[in-house]
């Protein structure tokens, strides 16, 4: 099974082709899965959890541990690996209150790419491209990145960049989003009533970088801070 397999000892390795496996509810314990050494991005999806997802940490290769919540709760989980990118589908496969909890560590730089149905979604650290879609829940990030793009049904969005981005932007249907990044003009484009949006030390400019922000029904609040690279994992 690739370089090696030890499901008794929680660790698996990377292999070649698909894994395909169900996980009891394992509770504070979980299990972990390391992908390859030439795998350059993430894209993950989950019907129903909590993920977290950390840029430039301390790992020799890109590291998932995870663990199921929920009465008799079971997941499966479908690891594959394709062009660089590393695919992780995590569901839940029966159980009362069935939810997955996931820990992605990454090099920096990576481009990550997270859909859930419902849940929550934390970004910590330095990434390449980051696009994250959700059908309801809640996002907190305290990131750099190149680019940014997030979208949301119902759920609000807690945001904050260390570096100004190339591009971003957050699309909510209903919810609201709370930005800031570091004070310097920006190319900004609001689409929601004026009322419903405070933007505070962000100089207007075109040549900036494009920043947009919509929201069917919520707020918007953009604000504009000094540069601190703490927030971000070197």
């Amino acid at each position: 099974m690739g370089r090696s397999s030890l499901f008794g000892g929680r660790l698996l390795r990377r292999a070649a082709y698909a894994l395909t496996f169900l996980t009891a509810g394992c509770g504070a314990e979980g299990l972990v899965l390391r992908a390859g050494e030439d795998v350059k991005a993430l894209r993950l999806s989950a019907e129903r959890g909590e993920v977290s997802v950390i840029g430039g940490a301390a790992v020799d290769s890109p590291t998932l541990r995870w663990e199921v919540r929920g009465l008799s709760s079971s997941a499966q989980v479908l690891s594959t690996e394709r062009d660089g990118v590393w695919e992780v589908q995590l569901d839940c496969a029966g159980g009362l209150g069935c939810e997955v909890v996931a820990v992605v560590e990454l090099p920096p730089g990576f481009d990550v790419d997270v859909s859930v149905h419902a849940g929550e979604l934390s970004l910590r650290g330095r990434f390449g491209v980051v696009d994250a879609s959700f059908g309801q829940g809640e996002v907190v990030g305290r990131l750099a990145a190149r680019r940014v793009s997030m979208a949301l049904g119902r759920g609000d969005v807690d945001l904050g960049l260390s570096e100004p981005p190339e591009a971003l932007t957050v699309t909510l249907g209903l919810g609201d989003l709370n930005l800031s990044l570091p004070s310097q003009g920006y190319d900004l484009d609001l689409d929601l009533p004026a009322d419903r949006a405070l933007v505070e030390g962000v100089l207007i400019d075109p040549a900036g970088p494009r920043l947009r922000a919509l929201t069917a029904s919520g707020s918007v609040r953009i604000r504009g801070t000094a540069r601190d690279t703490s927030t971000a994992a070197r």
